[in-house]
């Protein structure tokens, strides 16, 4: 199976298997900010950025758990969401690239 294939299958498992929902063009406002995360990489590529439900986010003192994820963000680590609601920007192997949250959260 060439490397293609098996890109489009592991990315079709992986949105198949995710609580949260993918908002094409929704996350415009992200491209157009800039964001960049600490690593100092641009936050959003092509079609790598989605909204998690805010059910499925467990607020902390220190941060945030994505419930369902096995994933957790330091405070200091989130974005503010310009649009009130939680974003996850991830690499193509799912890795978290940024993560973006609501101010008053």
């Amino acid at each position: 199976m060439s490397r293609w294939m098996l890109g489009c299958a592991a990315l079709f498992c992986a949105m198949q298997l995710t609580p949260h929902a993918h908002a094409h063009g929704d996350y415009d406002w992200i491209k157009r900010g800039g964001y960049r995360n600490q690593a100092g990489e641009a936050c959003c590529g092509r079609d790598d950025c989605s909204i998690v439900a805010r059910e499925r986010i467990r607020a902390g003192a220190d941060g945030f758990v994505l419930l369902g994820r096995g994933m957790s963000v330091k405070r200091s680590d989130a974005l503010p969401s310009e649009d009130g609601r939680f974003w996850l920007c991830s690499h193509p192997d799912g890795r978290m690239r940024c993560f973006f949250a609501p101010p008053e959260m």
